[in-house]
C-alpha cells in the first residue's frame, strides 16, 4: 500500500459509492427513483394492521412478487412516522434507522441479494416491536389527520415554518411542514431545516441522526412521502432545548470562504485528535477555527472527530448489546458525527458548513463528558491496545472477539478490510438484536468510505466485540427471516 493515493487505495480495498460513502460528490445522485405511492401506503397498511410473524409473511409476499427494496423500506419509513409517538429516542428508532438499512442493504446487494433484504426485515420486525411498545405504553398513539389550511403563498408559509421553528412550537411546526413541504422540493427544504437539525442536543444527539436519516431516506422513496414523515420529524425535534453550543457557534458569525474540497493528512488528523480527546466544547471549536483558517482541509478534522468517536466507543463499559446503555449510549459516539458529516457534504452555504462541523467538534466531546457521567465511561490510557499478529484467517479473529487482534490484522494488510465489514454486516444479520447496532454497523461502513485508508483499521477494529462478540447467539428473527425468504424464493 506505500505511495498509493486515497483514491487508489480506496478502489483497492473495494469501497464503493453504493452505500459506503455518501461524499459530495455523490450526494446529489437520484440513489433510487421515486416509487409509486399507492404501493408504499398498501404495503405500510399492511404492515400496521399485521403480527409481527404476518408482518414478515407480508413481506415475504412481497418480495416474491418483485417488490423493490426502496417500496418495503419506504412502507416500514410511513408506518413509524404515522404509528409510533414521535421523540427523539427509544421506540421511534424504527424511523430512525431506515437510512442505515438502506446503507447496509446497498453494500451487501453487490454480493448477495439475500443478505440484502436481512436488514431491511430486522427494521420491519422493530418497526412491530415499536408499535406494540407504542400501544402498551404510549395510549397507541397515531398521527392525527390536520385539518385543511387556507392556501397562502410559498413565502408565506415558509415564514409560518420558521416562526415555528424558532418557537419550538412542534404543533404549529407539524401544521406548518404540512402547508410548506408540499410548495418545494427536496433540496430546498432541507436547506432550510439543515441549521435547525444541530441546535438541540437534548437526548444525546438523536435529533441529529434522526433528520439526516429522514432527509437521505426521503431522497430515496420520493418528495411524495414527505409530509407524515417530516410532521414525525418536526414533533421529535422540538422537544428540548439543550443550545448552549449552537447559540456558541452563531454568535461567532462565521461565513469565511474556506476550500471546503481540500482533504488534509493523517498526520493532521492526529493532531487534532490528541487535542480533542481533552479538550473543552470551547476548546474544540476554537481548534477547528485555527486549523481552517490555517489553510488545513476539513476533511482531515472530520477525519479527528470521526476517530475521536471511535476511541469512545473502544473504551465503552459494556461490549455486547445485552449489556444495555452501558453499549447502548456511547454508540452515539459515532453515530452523531457521522450523522452531522453527511449532512456537511450536502450544506449549500459556507455558514451551515461553519456550523456543522463547528458543532460536530463541540458536541464530541459534550458526548464524552455525558458518557463518563452516565455510564461511567473511562478516558484513561491508550485506549485499545493493537496485537500484532501474523493470523491470516479472518474468521479465527472475528472468533476471537478481540479489537487489539482485529487492528493488528487490519494494519498488516488494509485490502483485509473489505473482508471485514462484509464478516460484520454478516455477523449483523445472525446476531443483531438492537437498532443502536445497525445504526453503529452502517456509520462504520460509511466512514470507511471516507477516512482517509491509513486509518480505516483504528475505525473499524472495535466493531468486532459488539457486532460479532462470540458469546452472542443466532437469533430467532435470523431463522424467521431466513424462512421468509426462502418462500419468497430468495435463494441462500
Amino acid at each position: 500500500m506505500q505511495g498509493m493515493n486515497r483514491r487508489e487505495a480506496l478502489a483497492h480495498i473495494g469501497f464503493s459509492v453504493a452505500g459506503l460513502s455518501l461524499s459530495a460528490q455523490t450526494t446529489a445522485m437520484n440513489l433510487v427513483a421515486e416509487t409509486p405511492s399507492s404501493k408504499v401506503l398498501a404495503l405500510s397498511e399492511l404492515f400496521i394492521n399485521e403480527s409481527r410473524d404476518g408482518a414478515l409473511t407480508v413481506a415475504s409476499k412481497a418480495i416474491a412478487d418483485g417488490e423493490g427494496r426502496a417500496t418495503l423500506l419506504g412502507a416500514i419509513l410511513l408506518a413509524g412516522a404515522e404509528n409510533i409517538r414521535p421523540r427523539p429516542h427509544g421506540i421511534l428508532h424504527s424511523v430512525m434507522m431506515v437510512e442505515s438499512t438502506f446503507q447496509l442493504s446497498d453494500a451487501a446487494l453487490p454480493y448477495s441479494a439475500r443478505d440484502a433484504w436481512y436488514p431491511i426485515l430486522f427494521n420491519l420486525d422493530d418497526f412491530k416491536r415499536s408499535q406494540d411498545e407504542n400501544i402498551r405504553e404510549w395510549d397507541n398513539y397515531q398521527m392525527k389527520a390536520l385539518p385543511a389550511d387556507k392556501q397562502g403563498t410559498e413565502a408565506s408559509a415558509r415564514k409560518e415554518f420558521v416562526a415555528a421553528l424558532e418557537a419550538f412550537d412542534g404543533p404549529r411546526a407539524e401544521r406548518a411542514v404540512a402547508a410548506w413541504a408540499p410548495m418545494v422540493d427536496h433540496q430546498t427544504f432541507f436547506a432550510l431545516l439543515r441549521p435547525y437539525s444541530v441546535r438541540c442536543y437534548e437526548f444525546i444527539g438523536h435529533k441529529m441522526i434522526h433528520a439526516v436519516q429522514v432527509e437521505l431516506a426521503l431522497q430515496r422513496i420520493g418528495w411524495n412521502h414527505a409530509v407524515p414523515v417530516l410532521r414525525s420529524l418536526l414533533l421529535s425535534m422540538l422537544v428540548g432545548r439543550k443550545t448552549d453550543s449552537f447559540e456558541k457557534v452563531r454568535e461567532l458569525n462565521l461565513v469565511k470562504t474556506i476550500d471546503w474540497n481540500k482533504k488534509g493528512d493523517a498526520a493532521q488528523t492526529q493532531t487534532l485528535l490528541k487535542k480533542l480527546l481533552v479538550a473543552t466544547p470551547d476548546e474544540a471549536r476554537d481548534s477547528v477555527i485555527s486549523l481552517l483558517n490555517a489553510g488545513v482541509g476539513c476533511d482531515a478534522i472530520w477525519d479527528a472527530i470521526v476517530l475521536m468517536g471511535s476511541e469512545i466507543f473502544a473504551r465503552r463499559p459494556g461490549k455486547r448489546s445485552i449489556d444495555g446503555r452501558y453499549s447502548l449510549l456511547p454508540v452515539h459516539a459515532l453515530t452523531v458525527p457521522s450523522a452531522i458529516r453527511s449532512s456537511f457534504y450536502r450544506a449549500q452555504s459556507d455558514a451551515t458548513r461553519w456550523l456543522l462541523i463547528l458543532q460536530a467538534a463541540a458536541l464530541i466531546v459534550k458526548i464524552r463528558d455525558d458518557l463518563k457521567r452516565i455510564v461511567n465511561l473511562s478516558m484513561d490510557g491508550a485506549g485499545i491496545e493493537v496485537q500484532l499478529t501474523q493470523e491470516t484467517d479472518l474468521q479465527r479473529i472475528i472468533k476471537s472477539g478481540s479489537p487489539g487482534l482485529a487492528q493488528g490484522f487490519l494494519q498488516a494488510d488494509i485490502a483485509r478490510s473489505r473482508a471485514y465489514l462484509a464478516s460484520m454486516r454478516s455477523s449483523l444479520a445472525r446476531l443483531g438484536r438492537e437498532h443502536h447496532q445497525h445504526k453503529y454497523a452502517a456509520a462504520v461502513q460509511l466512514e470507511a468510505g471516507r477516512i482517509q485508508p491509513s486509518l480505516i483499521p483504528v475505525l473499524i477494529a472495535p466493531a468486532i466485540d459488539y457486532i460479532a462478540h462470540p458469546k452472542d447467539q443466532v437469533t430467532g428473527l435470523f431463522e424467521r427471516s431466513g424462512e421468509a425468504l426462502n418462500k419468497a424464493g430468495i435463494p441462500s
